[in-house]
């Protein structure tokens, strides 16, 4: 899925220790966002009854100026096996590009912080 974004918003470690990127586009938003002591990432598209929690080894990612892409590996028996115990919809998720427009480079190496503290803890 392609999500091309009109509005970008993001913290590093919030007042409830969240961090969090929201990517607003034409006719929704994704938001992807991890607690200071979760083990997990949460992800949400368009609408709270789509946020799920999912373990961040499940993920590949990357992230350059202007675009965040991020896939879940369905070859991986273990990340499959993971995906059925948890009943967890990899369609929603799996493969997702969020492509903004670049932005200076301060602002991108906060986004990069806040990348890193969701994907790596």
């Amino acid at each position: 899925m392609e999500l091309k974004a009109t509005n970008i918003s993001y913290e590093l470690d919030n007042e409830e220790v969240l961090s969090y990127l929201l990517f607003e586009y034409a006719g929704g938003y994704f938001s992807i966002g991890r607690m200071e002591d979760d083990e997990n990432i949460y992800l949400e598209k368009d609408d709270q009854s789509n946020g799920q929690y999912f373990d961040p080894d499940c993920f590949e990612y990357s992230f350059e100026n202007g675009e965040l892409i991020f896939s879940i590996n369905l070859d991986s028996k273990r990340i499959l096996q993971y995906l059925k115990d948890n009943k967890l919809n990899a369609d929603l998720y799996g493969n997702t590009v969020l492509i903004f427009a670049p932005v200076p480079s301060e602002k991108f190496k906060k986004m990069s912080n806040v990348i890193s503290r969701i994907f790596n803890h």
